[in-house]
């Protein structure tokens, strides 16, 4: 029952619309990259440390997460193959 709580509430804070007003008041660290486009024209307004090879945020785990659980049943078990097998210790290292 709490997963299923938490999986709600994960969904309902990602349907939150952020603007890009706001964005730009915000002080961001300088080892983070931003980038921040309108969404009606794709217009890039503002950007930082665009060029800068970095690891995945935590936004791509949040869709992983997202994905799975459009095209599963929560109370399904996953259970990963053989294939993980063959992926290497190394790929996750740096980029």
């Amino acid at each position: 029952m709490k997963k299923w709580i938490w999986s709600i509430l994960l969904l309902l804070a990602l349907q939150q619309p952020v603007l890009a007003g706001d964005m730009l008041e915000l002080e961001f660290p300088q080892d983070r990259a931003v980038l921040v486009v309108e969404e009606g024209s794709g217009q890039v307004l503002y950007t930082q440390n665009e060029e800068k090879a970095m690891y995945p945020a935590s936004l791509t785990k949040l869709m992983t997460a997202q994905v799975v659980l459009d095209n599963n049943a929560l109370e399904d078990i996953m259970v990963p193959g053989e294939e993980m097998d063959q992926i290497s210790p190394k790929a996750a290292g740096p980029i």
